[in-house]
């Protein structure tokens, strides 16, 4: 069996939602769908259009399976009719939950779903004008206490937060890669985003263990061609796609080499396997992040074993130092590289490369420089555990900063460089 969410990974709203498209919704009966298609393709303005409707008709009505993944992915609710109280209600509703005006295209529909289901366009009846802040909060405590024991409601609400996370998530990749091309000269997460993406995680988390699955199974169990075996198969896969989203994002900003989108998207990894009431992904996430260091690992091998340092240094500078800045085992690949390429560079007497190297390593040769001379509190004596090529890496990182801070060792830095080169000679 292919894998039934590839297509929603790592954005599951990429791609056109059919649903949302033929302005149906999970709740549609066959039939329903059929009439809501018809009318839909009446409105098609060209050719291609009317073959979207199509394709998107026999998506939901003819695999059972590709419904069944759209489903999770759509709002169990009915179709709305556009009215003053909503807009007024989702426009508050969107102020409260997000701190935003309403989302447009899919994102608005989503929204404007959530507030019906809510019964806040009826609740806005009776208030005039825009609803006040604090009037919006009163009737989220009371729709939260009513709607609290349904999986429909969480997996609305999970919805509408990954979805505006994840709009907030792409513009502030772009920006930081604009960044890390020097293209503008800061950026800053937005304070928000983190808020977001946990309480996505959270409200799926309880979307998921309080009956979504039995719910999309309901739909799609009477359609020809169901298999229970492929349908138990795609719901026990929803939670892994879920962790597998943000490492297919960490991945995507290594390879684009955006350092900080990068650790940005690993924070959050991390907070997928620690806190407690996202447990839920706490295996997945970790095995994610295993598989994807695993391969960051595999690229660093092979760029060494074709003897390019300076890639393999650019591979670790972008992923794993980022990843796992503690781990002696990263820094010293990271340092293996820079001593292996001034070694490289050392026949022309130009260490151009070898030293752009070093300038961004500065971090992790503190961190080398502690297990180099752990035990020793004035850098005097070098530690017998620490291994040939991390002191010679370390010596050479030494002797780069030297360099660019005008050619005179003091303090700390002169007694580590006469403590390696003593070490050095000794044991050849």
């Amino acid at each position: 069996m292919s894998d039934p969410y590839e297509d929603f990974v790592p954005n599951p709203f990429a791609a056109a939602n059919p649903f949302l498209f033929l302005h149906a919704s999970p709740l549609d009966a066959p039939g329903d769908l059929t009439r809501k298609a018809a009318a839909r393709q009446l409105r098609a303005g060209d050719a291609d259009e009317e073959l979207a409707v199509r394709d998107a008709l026999r998506e939901l009505t003819t695999d059972p399976d590709r419904r069944a993944a759209w489903e999770m992915f759509t709002p169990h609710a009915a179709t709305v009719a556009p009215s003053p109280n909503l807009d007024r209600a989702t426009v508050a509703l969107a102020r409260l939950l997000l701190s935003a005006e309403p989302p447009e295209g899919e994102g608005a529909d989503a929204l404007t779903r959530f507030a019906a289901f809510l019964g806040w366009d009826k609740r806005a009846e009776r208030v005039p004008g825009a609803i006040p802040e604090a009037v919006a909060r009163r009737w989220w405590e009371i729709t939260t206490q009513r709607f609290a024991a349904r999986w429909d409601y969480w997996h609305q609400l999970a919805l509408v937060y990954h979805r505006h996370a994840q709009a907030a998530d792409d513009a502030a990749t772009r920006a930081e890669a604009a960044c890390s091309r020097g293209d503008q000269a800061n950026t800053a997460e937005p304070p928000l985003l983190a808020v977001w993406w946990a309480r996505a995680y959270g409200c799926w988390a309880k979307a998921v263990e309080s009956g979504l699955a039995a719910a999309v199974r309901g739909h799609v169990e009477p359609l020809v061609g169901f298999d229970r075996t492929r349908f138990v198969a795609l719901a026990d896969e929803l939670v892994p796609a879920l962790a597998e989203i943000k490492a297919k994002q960490a991945e995507a900003a290594v390879r684009t080499r955006n350092r900080l989108a990068a650790a940005r998207h690993r924070r959050w990894l991390a907070a997928l396997v620690s806190r407690p009431e996202l447990k839920l992904f706490a295996s997945h996430a970790g095995r994610v992040v295993d598989h994807l260091e695993q391969d960051l690992w595999r690229t660093v091998r092979r760029l060494k074993g074709e003897n390019d340092w300076p890639g393999a240094f650019d591979e670790l500078d972008a992923g794993l130092l980022l990843f796992r800045p503690d781990d002696i085992e990263v820094v010293t690949a990271g340092v293996e590289a820079i001593a292996k390429s001034g070694i490289q560079e050392y026949a022309g007497g130009v260490f151009t490369t070898t030293a752009a190297m070093t300038a961004r390593f500065t971090g992790p040769a503190d961190r080398l420089a502690k297990h180099v001379f752990a035990g020793s509190a004035r850098q005097e004596a070098v530690n017998p555990a620490a291994t040939n090529i991390q002191k010679v890496g370390l010596h050479w990182c030494l002797g780069f900063q030297v360099k660019a801070a005008g050619g005179m060792p003091l303090g700390a830095t002169r007694r580590m460089l006469a403590a390696l080169e003593a070490d050095l000679n000794e044991t050849g």
